[in-house]
């Protein structure tokens, strides 16, 4: 019995003027369920095997908490210090801390993925760790397989690579230290890197999400540990720099000062223990020099002392904290491809290949009937 057709032979169409023929269309389906079956099966089968092929992508991350509050609690120095007279506003500035939002923008800045690739991680392949700059130059090395085939196969294409290359080296374009000169396979591996590391802050919670995606488990865990500690480290060291140049400066001073007080007190006791016994306008005033001058000295030191100690109080309240709210972990599953999603993808559009075929089939054999009629 042929398809689209009743218990006496008629043809029934499937599509009847301007509407589905509801049970001619349970007919085709029921009669076509073998090759339904067997298009999800099989298109199941390659989504499998496409996830099996496709890289896996792991994800490590880390969730930190920028304290606003640590500042708040140190206002209590402030207070303490102004009772002794000491103004740690005038030592701080009215510098203001830095956005989370810009956390991206400190990450990808070219000093900070020098350091980030210039740490050594570990690779499957290799039996002891190295920086992902070392991985990249020893990958970059052809070995004699690839010689082979990069001039004889690739002859054409070496060739061209050969007159577009430009052997310069970027350093010598220009003689400021202060301009960093990059040349393409390093802005490649930084752009690498950049694609890698994504940050992620909340306004509402304030919490700071960085997330790296790599090839491998351990190595991604170990880019995600590195970040956060050099973005904790950079976030310091901006927020502290007006602070920590001056109590840079003030310890200088404070040394020097130091050193010219000892002097001048070792002297002045040195001419008391000489003149001990003797008697005289001379002596005197010599004594009233040196005692002029080490009051002098000793009242600078003293004060220089002082602001030493204010100093070191405006670094540390200046000093940002950051609370380890999600430390990194080494994934165990990737992230990417996710297998069961293929699986199920490859089911959906399996069956719905197959439904479309035995459809589409049953509508061109009633277009055919029609037309032929």
């Amino acid at each position: 019995m042929s398809e689209n057709t009743d218990k006496k032979g008629d043809f029934q169409p499937l599509i009847k003027g301007d509407r589905l023929n509801l049970m001619v269309l349970f007919d085709v389906l029921r009669k076509g369920k073998l090759v339904i079956l067997y298009s999800t099966l099989l298109t199941a089968l390659l989504a499998l095997f496409l996830a099996l092929v496709i890289p896996d992508r792991y994800e490590a991350r880390a969730v930190i908490l920028p304290n606003a509050e640590s500042e708040n609690s140190l206002d209590k120095l402030g207070g303490l210090a102004s009772l002794a007279g000491v103004n740690l506003n005038s030592m701080i500035g009215q510098t203001s801390g830095i956005s989370p939002e810009i956390y991206s923008t400190i990450i990808g800045s070219s000093p900070f993925l020098k350091e980030l690739l210039n740490t050594p991680v570990s690779f499957e392949d290799e039996p002891s760790k190295m920086s992902l700059f070392e991985k990249a130059r020893k990958d970059t090395v052809p070995g004699f397989g690839d010689k082979i085939i990069m001039y004889t196969v690739r002859l054409p294409w070496t060739i061209m690579d050969a007159l577009k290359s430009d052997d310069r080296d970027p350093s010598a374009l220009t003689n400021d230290t202060n301009l960093v000169v990059l040349d393409k396979r390093v802005e490649l591996l930084y752009e690498k890197v950049r694609a890698m590391i994504s940050v992620d802050y909340d306004p509402e919670t304030g919490l700071v999400d960085i997330a790296v995606e790599g090839k491998e488990a351990l190595q991604t865990s170990e880019i995600a540990l590195r970040t956060t500690e050099l973005l904790q480290r950079y976030i310091i060291a901006f927020e502290t720099k007006q602070v920590r140049q001056n109590l840079d400066f003030i310890e200088a001073q404070y040394l020097n000062k130091k050193e010219e007080f000892e002097k001048n007190r070792a002297e002045l006791n040195a001419y008391k223990d000489a003149n001990r016994n003797v008697v005289g306008e001379r002596v005197d005033v010599g004594y009233q020099l040196l005692a002029d001058n080490y009051d002098l000295t000793r009242n600078l030191y003293m004060s220089l002392a002082e602001q030493k100690e204010q100093a070191l109080v405006a670094v540390k309240k200046q000093t940002p904290a950051f609370s380890m709210i999600e430390p990194v972990r080494v994934p165990l599953e990737p992230v990417w491809p996710k297998k069961s999603f293929f699986m199920i993808l490859g089911l959906i559009f399996g069956f719905l290949a197959g439904v479309i075929g035995v459809v589409g089939r049953a509508i061109l054999i009633s277009i055919q009937k029609n037309w032929a009629a």
